[in-house]
């Protein structure tokens, strides 16, 4: 348990099957620097763990980004993937410095898929839904841009955002929103009734795009 999160206590979220441990609501942007240096440390503690799994294993080939909406995701499971495990109070932001970053030559394709915003609408106490999406919106413009430069003539890569769906945005690079509600709600009950039922769906969908 982290020092965000509020023992004793206990809520239902849409992410879970069972009543889960809350986190204390607080603006992520009122971390003290100490605060700060020591949640980017362990992030990039993450990145360099993550990285060399991904360069040293032929059969891995995607990097997923999660927060908290898929905290249940067994990535033991993965066989193909690494997981980056970007929950509250990590920021999206700080997450797409990190994969600016990346150096994947060593593969011929890469897939990258980012599963962010659900923590920022449950947890920070800055999360009017209009400030969330202007806030993803320009993090996720502002990381294609970079991804158009850094990534051209390295690999053939695609971005996946599985994010909430009023984010909007046009770019020219070849990017995927995958609307999981909506695949959610249009699935036969079977297929929906557990979150590893419903993350199934997610990856079946991911991997027909």
């Amino acid at each position: 348990m982290d020092r965000w999160t509020v023992a004793g206590t206990a809520i239902h979220l849409p992410n879970a099957d069972h009543f889960m441990p809350t986190k204390s609501r607080f603006n992520p942007d009122q971390l003290t620097m100490e605060e700060r240096r020591a949640i980017k440390e362990s992030l990039n503690q993450q990145f360099s763990v993550i990285t060399k799994r991904f360069n040293e294993n032929p059969e891995v080939s995607n990097i997923f980004v999660v927060d908290s909406l898929l905290e249940t995701l067994d990535e033991k499971v993965l066989k193909n993937a690494a997981v980056i495990r970007a929950d509250f109070p990590i920021l999206p932001k700080w997450v797409f410095e990190k994969i600016s970053k990346l150096k994947l030559l060593v593969k011929k394709s890469v897939s990258i898929i980012c599963c962010v915003g659900f923590d920022l609408l449950i947890y920070s106490t800055n999360n009017e839904p209009v400030y969330v999406i202007e806030y993803l919106q320009r993090e996720i413009s502002d990381l294609l841009d970079v991804v158009a430069t850094e990534f051209a003539n390295q690999v053939q890569l695609q971005l996946v955002f599985i994010t909430i769906p009023e984010v909007n945005f046009v770019n020219t690079i070849d990017v995927e929103l995958l609307d999981w509600a909506k695949n959610i709600a249009e699935a036969p009950a079977h297929q929906v009734g557990t979150v590893n039922k419903r993350i199934e769906l997610l990856f079946g969908c991911k991997n027909s795009c």
